[in-house]
């Protein structure tokens, strides 16, 4: 299928996405002197590696998104509101998928 495929020719793109989607992961590797502008590159991230994942739902490759789920369900517990609502978004998408993507 498609998203076997997706997922087979982007090996990499699983654990650098979860990074992406890890607010304790980038807290740690972003170092700007600036908590305000540290803040709001973590967002860009996060809002990054959510939109990728959205982007794959709506090409029919699934199996991506729906592997770093639970990464995604954390963020709907952000402290940004953007990234809530792009996580809870991208999680109604992932729901509303037909049955051939599940």
């Amino acid at each position: 299928s498609a998203s076997r495929t997706m997922e087979g020719l982007f090996p990499e793109a699983r654990p650098v996405l979860r990074e992406m989607l890890s607010p304790a992961d980038l807290n740690k590797v972003i170092t700007l002197e600036s908590p305000s502008e540290k803040s709001h590159k973590i967002e860009v991230i996060e809002l990054e590696a959510l939109q990728a994942l959205q982007i794959a739902i709506e090409r029919g490759t699934p199996a991506l998104p729906r592997s770093l789920r639970p990464d995604v369900t954390h963020l709907t517990g952000s402290g940004l509101v953007s990234v809530r609502t792009q996580a809870l978004a991208l999680l109604r998408s992932a729901v509303e998928l037909p049955r051939e993507f599940l």
